[in-house]
């Protein structure tokens, strides 16, 4: 059963390389994110809740206390704090 399941996995990926082949030379399809669709880090830093996560990670609070104190991810505050490193401000 498990070969089966790879060997549709790869026609799979065949198909849909072929797909995209033929769709590049057609010439009219463009693939990945639109431009201008990703925020800055100046931008992402700015808003507010991120500004009180950076506050609180400057007085030495933890990623957990902070996630609940700001009902956010820690995996958002992480990313707060690795982009203010990234911009000195830690």
């Amino acid at each position: 059963m498990s070969s089966l399941h790879q060997n549709e996995i790869e026609t799979q990926r065949q198909r849909c390389e072929v797909g995209r082949m033929v769709a590049r030379q057609n010439g009219n399809v463009t693939f990945g994110r639109p431009n201008g669709s990703n925020e800055s880090d100046a931008t992402f830093i700015n808003k507010p809740k991120n500004k009180k996560a950076l506050e609180y990670l400057k007085k030495g609070r933890t990623l957990r206390e902070i996630g609940k104190l700001l009902e956010m991810s820690t995996k958002t505050v992480m990313k707060v704090k690795k982009v203010a490193i990234k911009l000195e401000l830690i």
